[in-house]
């Protein structure tokens, strides 16, 4: 779409909440937008063109996941259960109902960057694919990347049936062409994404926030659970050389589930 803006995200803060999620998102205002849709003729759209330095600080910047703060009682309007969600130490100024918590829509973005990445694996992974005795010039990846490369596709349908765009697309006559042809130019009303990392970027914590509650785990005073690891998880971190934990590192940097 047009007007997609790159944005500094800048400096980390994590300050007192002065209003609920629910109150922050209906600031966030509805914007008129096209959708640039053309096959071919958009090589200046710098979200299509191939790997390089500026196409991925942009990506990077579309795609950052802010770790946020919620309260307990906004868990549980997720229909989620407060005592098994990581809490931050009331050191922080939050109180003692003070949970973390990430935009799911951010995590849909960083899928599909990560669905980019993989479709340019040699680029981004050069060291973590193998090419089977079998194949020729195929290539396979290895097993944790071939999980988040699933996990995302999975991810991404799901995020799409769930919030299925009623919007319809028209067709024209085109030189040369038998059958009509869709016209994907169509006009949207967008919640204004560049509103939201602006948010998000309020009220992220800092990298330093990150390490110190991943350095401190799970509390016992204030009573947070250890979830198991699912079975295939756990098979897999008993036989990986790579430390299972990556998945989880990075937030709210770089929160690359698994790192080439």
């Amino acid at each position: 779409m047009k007007d997609i803006e790159s944005s500094n995200l800048g400096a980390y803060s994590a300050v007192p909440k002065e209003e609920t999620l629910e109150e922050s998102f209906e600031t966030i205002p509805f914007i008129s937008k096209v959708v640039q849709g053309a096959l071919f003729n958009e090589d200046d759209i710098l979200f299509r063109q191939d790997p390089s330095p500026e196409v991925d600080d942009a990506w990077k910047t579309l795609t950052d996941i802010g770790v946020v703060i919620i309260t307990g009682e906004e868990v549980a309007k997720l229909d989620k259960d407060p005592k098994e969600t990581v809490k931050v130490p009331p050191s922080w100024g939050h109180g003692d109902d003070a949970h973390l918590a990430q935009p799911d829509g951010q995590h849909a973005l960083h899928c599909l960057n990560a669905l980019r990445r993989y479709a340019y694996r040699e680029e981004y992974f050069p060291t973590q694919t193998k090419c089977p005795s079998n194949a020729t010039s195929k290539i396979a990846l290895q097993p944790y990347h071939q999980a988040h490369l699933s996990h995302c596709l999975h991810i991404l349908l799901q995020t799409l049936t769930c919030d299925f765009s009623t919007d319809m697309i028209t067709h024209k006559w085109m030189a040369t062409q038998k059958f009509p042809f869709p016209d994907f130019s169509i006009n949207k009303k967008c919640k204004d994404h560049s509103k939201l990392l602006e948010w998000q970027t309020r009220e992220k914590i800092s990298v330093e926030m990150w390490v110190e509650i991943s350095e401190r785990g799970p509390s016992k005073e204030t009573g947070e659970t250890v979830i198991p690891l699912p079975p295939k998880f756990e098979a897999w971190s008993e036989t990986s050389d790579v430390d299972g934990s990556v998945i989880g590192e990075g937030a709210p940097a770089d929160h690359n589930h698994m790192r080439g």
